[in-house]
């Protein structure tokens, strides 16, 4: 089984996402233009244009954010594999000393 691809999964949603949006849009704006001779399109669908920004900065917002954040996540442990192959010595513990030792003569 291949491993989770986040990346490749973040970007179908956030295509799937868009193609939704517009979709969603198309259908409210046709809704909204076929109004009848007494009602006016404001009265029908008051907002329309600021509800659509609305709802499409949210949305792209967390999957940009997500997107984002994998890709930050990704690059710090490669970072740190890289840190860990470039230095092929485990590190040493450091002596300690013992405060009763200290300045004390030794026979």
């Amino acid at each position: 089984m291949k491993p989770f691809n986040r990346e490749r999964f973040l970007l179908w949603l956030f295509a799937g996402l868009l193609g939704w949006q517009a979709g969603l849009f198309t259908y409210g704006t046709v809704v909204c233009a076929s109004v009848k001779a007494p009602l006016s399109v404001r009265q029908v669908c008051p907002d329309l244009a600021e509800n659509y920004s609305k709802f499409v900065q949210t949305t792209l917002g967390a999957v940009l954010g997500l997107l984002a954040g994998s890709a930050t996540q990704q690059r710090a442990s490669s970072s740190d594999d890289r840190d860990a192959s470039a230095s092929p010595l485990p590190p040493q513990p450091l002596p300690r000393a013992d405060s009763g030792d200290v300045g004390a003569d030794k026979h």
